[in-house]
């Protein structure tokens, strides 16, 4: 195999060896790139504007060309427009992909067949290129497009591989996220020169025939359902289902075929459709007066609360009271979402809900995890909050008005008034009820938590940034920790509790005599009579820290000490930095130069 510079022959001025951001090299640090290696950058095109780079190679005994491969769609496209990715020999496609919007796929099976190729020195290409799929117009000028990114590298000259072999399956196996409508693609290629018998072919989906004996089957037949003879050993298959494919379906693909020679190929992958599914809220159930558990029936998108597609951002969530016999009902709004779980959220409402009214929380915008928008009339479920009354209470206001005054209401006024009243006076109650509980450490709701820890003289300020479950374990161990003041110990287990760090303390001057075992003159040093020396100490920690670990330390370690004593530092492990060597032919000197 000869071997030249790649050598680039853009119509843009993109591609080249870089050590790439959206992905890590198979070899070394720097791998080819055709396209933008960040996201979002745009450019005006029209169809025909393409990227290649390409060297001058003699194939030898090679057969198969593979490389290390993966693309990135870019985020969308406009009209009908897409970019291809193709494999060329003399300007010749030897095999191709379309680079999806929004997709990241590593490519493991794209390759050139090169068995039949000629003996001599041919020019190997890889070529990004715009192309128009339909009848995009196109002003004048060209049209805003995003420019995606094709990386490669470790190109190989296979020799050694058996005859017949599966190429350029498209989806490939593993790819997941592929699309309901996508085509399936492949080659079967003879390494040898008999060729392909397609009467000798089969290929099935999920064990259903979809070409048999040179016949797609019915059902698989669409329109671009077709077989091809890319080269003369060589047969691709298209297979256009007539129908889409199932929402998260798993597809398998089985091939049996033989060469006209009878040499037989058996293959197989598997690839996974993608969710397109909207999701549903599963339920709704009212916790407290003014909280809410909803459930979806599966994973939303759930990290930024001001998302406006995430299930945490409180403007997707609606109440409608949904009142009956005339009842007053208030409308609140929605304060704030805790995230339990990808599925579990608390809704907390702005003001209490209205007891023993139906309300509808109604959830917009917010996205499953594979981008699918929650729509109507899934999108709301029923709740009821009805407040619990003790056994043998009766505080029912209509009640105690005198019945000759309940007599004489014939409007019915009077009790539309009293119901008005009767849901602060219920809700009142409701509130001295669950007293108790703020008293409770296990269930006591954060503000609660946060009074009881400052009532226990809390000495620790950064507990506040603690979690809700780390402020009721340091409720429950604070008086041992402080009883520990003044100890070594005191001041390790402090650390080990909020840092998880085990920590060594040394003082500075604590080798003593032992009696019976050292000799004056033989044992002895001189030490110091400084007595802020004598009572310093130092903390020795296991791991390199953060500056927030190292100023925690610091901080519990003057209150825990004794009051006589001094931190004089905090010892930590050196991290040997590594070194960053030159590549030979790629790096420049003041660019990727380093001292060290």
């Amino acid at each position: 195999m000869s071997l030249s510079f790649w050598t680039t022959l853009a119509s843009l001025g993109l591609g080249a060896r870089i050590q790439p951001t959206g992905w890590t090299a198979p070899s070394g640090d720097f791998v080819l790139c055709l396209g933008s290696d960040v996201a979002g950058y745009t450019e005006r095109l029209a169809p025909g504007a393409y990227l290649e780079i390409y060297q001058t190679n003699t194939f030898d005994d090679a057969n198969v060309v593979r490389f290390a491969s993966r693309t990135r769609g870019a985020e969308s496209m406009p009209g009908d427009l897409a970019w291809k990715a193709s494999l060329r020999i003399d300007d010749v496609d030897f095999a191709e992909r379309i680079i999806e919007p929004g997709s990241l796929f590593d490519w493991n099976e794209f390759a050139f067949n090169v068995s039949q190729v000629a003996a001599g020195a041919h020019k190997l290409a890889f070529r990004l290129s715009l192309v128009d799929l339909g009848s995009t117009v196109i002003p004048d000028g060209g049209i805003e497009v995003e420019i995606p990114a094709w990386y490669f590298d470790a190109l190989s000259f296979d020799t050694s591989i058996g005859s017949p072999i599966l190429l350029n399956a498209v989806p490939e196996g593993g790819h997941d996220r592929i699309s309901r409508t996508a085509n399936v693609e492949f080659e079967i290629v003879d390494l040898g020169s008999d060729g392909i018998d397609l009467a000798e072919t089969f290929v099935t989906l999920n064990g259903v025939p979809v070409y048999s004996a040179g016949v797609f089957q019915p059902g698989w037949a669409g329109p671009e359902s077709a077989t091809s003879t890319p080269q003369p050993n060589a047969k691709r298959f298209v297979i256009d289902p007539q129908n889409s494919f199932d929402s998260e379906q798993d597809i398998t693909i089985e091939v049996h075929s033989k060469t006209n020679a009878g040499a037989p190929l058996v293959g197989s992958w598997t690839f996974y459709i993608v969710d397109e599914t909207f999701p549903a809220v599963a339920s709704a159930n009212a916790l407290t007066t003014t909280t809410v558990h909803v459930a979806f029936n599966e994973p939303m998108t759930s990290t930024t609360s001001t998302d406006p597609n995430d299930a945490t951002n409180p403007e997707n969530y609606t109440f409608e009271p949904l009142p009956a016999d005339g009842i007053p009902a208030v409308t609140p709004t929605t304060a704030s979402v805790e995230k339990l779980s990808s599925e579990s959220f608390i809704v907390t409402a702005s003001e209490a809900f209205t007891p023993g009214v139906a309300y509808s929380i109604i959830v917009a915008n917010a996205q499953d995890a594979n981008g699918n928008a929650i729509q109507a009339p899934n999108n709301s479920a029923t709740f009821t909050f009805s407040l619990p009354v003790p056994n043998g209470r009766s505080f029912d206001l209509w009640r105690m008005i005198p019945q000759m005054n309940r007599q004489e209401d014939e409007t019915g006024d009077l009790v539309r008034f009293i119901r008005c009243l009767q849901e602060p006076v219920d809700l009142a109650l409701y509130d001295v009820d669950t007293f108790p509980q703020i008293i409770d450490l296990d269930i006591a709701p954060e503000p609660f938590v946060d009074q009881m820890l400052l009532d226990m003289g809390n000495p620790f300020a950064f507990a506040a940034s603690l979690s809700l479950t780390d402020k009721r374990r340091l409720l429950r161990v604070l008086p041992t920790l402080i009883g520990q003041k003044g100890l070594r110990r005191g001041i390790i287990n402090v650390v080990r509790f909020f840092l998880g760090i085990e920590i060594e303390i040394h003082s500075l001057y604590e080798d003593g005599w032992i009696i019976g075992e050292d000799e004056l003159g033989e044992t002895t040093y001189l030490g110091t009579n400084v007595q802020a020396l004598i009572y310093s100490f130092e903390i020795e920690s296991p791991i390199a820290l953060t500056d927030d670990e190292r100023d925690k330390i610091s901080q519990i370690a003057n209150y825990m000490k004794p009051a006589h004593t001094h931190l004089i530092r905090i010892i930590e492990p050196t991290v040997s930095p590594t070194a960053d060597h030159w590549e030979l032919g790629l790096s420049e000197i003041g660019v990727e130069t380093i001292l060290h």
